[in-house]
């Protein structure tokens, strides 16, 4: 299986190689940890933007970081207001 999102981490991480169910709430905490952290990195990012000058490569470079975070983590705009 080829990891496309973090959602196919997340399920190879929690189901393929654990039966505990502990382990696997453990996991899936873990799992939304480092999303809520792509989220600040999001907002980081887009603060960064917003409030300093860039060259046109910088700025292009930082908006493919973001389109990349958001993409892998699979988050959409209700999900960077909710925080």
């Amino acid at each position: 299986m080829k990891l496309k999102t973090l959602k196919d981490l997340i399920w190879r991480f929690t189901c393929e190689d654990s039966t505990d169910e502990m382990e696997i709430m453990y996991r899936k905490d873990f799992a939304e940890e480092i999303r809520k952290k792509a989220i600040q990195w999001i907002k980081e990012l887009e603060f960064r933007m917003s409030y300093q000058e860039h060259k046109h490569d910088e700025k292009k470079a930082l908006i493919h970081s973001v389109d990349w975070i958001k993409y892998f983590f699979n988050l959409k705009e209700k999900d960077l207001n909710e925080t």
